[in-house]
């Protein structure tokens, strides 16, 4: 129809940004609600490299780096009904602890600043006394970390996953909570290289996986080089860990709604493909807004592969208020197209 204009610079609205848990090198994690960007991935909303990170929950709904119930549930399960050592009880007790403090302070509560500073530090320092006991129990110090990264002392969180580590270096949580930190203080390629450790020993873990490549879309400038692929060959591994982990969680809006947004960050993307992503996506969203922004997003793709009548009709459908001003782009974006092939052509004279 006209010729094949670069028409990146579209809108990076968000009525909610995306990512799994894992920050961009350089940032911190923060976890955000529900729908994708229209027209923007993670290398839109954030410089490759050290730059910002787009954030989100995890495929698995809940943020990768804090410590969950199951997390506590499933410790105190393991301890069992029978008889326990006393170490297992002081263990048992200060996670019964944690679980109050989460209750108080997850409701709502109008527990006073001086009370919640009382009642962590009370649950800190009993950890402490206990891995100074217990300076082995490798599952405990586990526990502690990701208690202290929940309540916001990363630094120290990540000093005893290192402990951790040191001590059992094949347990592929430990490799990803480190890989977490690493990520989000600029320390790219131990975070690439811990996350790479996570997924060997865990080869199926589909929040891997996605975290992958949302480490390899953000860092991009340092893993490109780092890696030593050209272009092609590094948006083929950007985009397999984002098909993986799609493929592990095929009925999952957040999922399948990254792997679409992912090829918004390749150097050449397959549009044809991307389409057909999105239709996925549609399928999933469960949600007016959802539904909406997969149309701007559709809609998009189909000014790539320069079907714009196809792509105004599906932007009739986006009426929401957020996505105003994507969808006054994308509109705009047509109409400049029209212009250009509706100018006429210089003739050639041969002489």
């Amino acid at each position: 129809m006209f010729a094949t204009l670069l028409r990146s610079g579209f809108p990076s609205i968000c009525c909610a940004a995306i990512l799994c848990g894992c920050a961009a090198v350089g940032t911190d994690v923060q976890n955000a609600p529900s729908a994708p960007s229209v027209g923007a991935s993670a290398g839109n909303n954030s410089p490759a490299g050290t730059g910002q990170a787009r954030n989100a929950s995890s495929p698995e709904g809940g943020a990768a780096n804090a410590l969950s119930a199951s997390d506590i549930d499933s410790a105190i399960a393991s301890a069992g009904e029978g008889n326990i050592t006393l170490a297992r009880k002081k263990l048992l007790e200060i996670l019964e602890q944690e679980r109050k403090f989460y209750k108080i302070m997850g409701k709502g509560s109008r527990m006073k600043e001086a009370e919640a500073l009382s009642a962590y530090r009370r649950i800190n320092s009993q950890w402490e006394a206990y891995l100074l006991e217990n300076p082995d129990d490798i599952e405990a110090r586990i526990l502690f970390g990701k208690f202290l990264r929940k309540t916001g002392n990363i630094s120290d969180a990540y000093a005893q996953f290192c402990i951790a580590d040191s001590k059992n270096p094949n347990i592929a949580v430990v490799k990803h909570q480190m890989a977490v930190f690493e990520a989000e203080t600029g320390m790219a390629k131990e975070a690439y290289a811990h996350m790479l450790d996570a997924l060997k020993l865990q080869p199926d873990n589909a929040l891997y996986m996605s975290q992958m490549a949302k480490l390899l879309t953000l860092g991009r400038g340092t893993f490109q080089e780092h890696l030593g692929l050209d272009n092609a060959a590094y948006d083929a591994k950007l985009l397999s860990y984002y098909s993986a982990a799609a493929g592990k969680l095929p009925n999952d809006y957040r999922t399948q709604a990254d792997y679409a947004l992912a090829f918004y960050d390749l150097s050449k993307a397959d549009w044809s493909a991307a389409l057909a992503q999105w239709e996925k996506v549609g399928k999933l969203a469960a949600l007016n807004v959802d539904r909406q922004v997969v149309l701007a997003n559709k809609a998009r793709v189909l000014i790539e592969l320069n079907r714009d009548a196809e792509a105004e009709a599906l932007l009739e459908g986006v009426t929401l208020p957020a996505l105003s001003d994507a969808k006054n782009k994308l509109l705009g974006e047509i109409k400049r197209a029209r212009e250009n092939a509706a100018l006429p052509k210089k003739k050639s004279y041969q002489y």
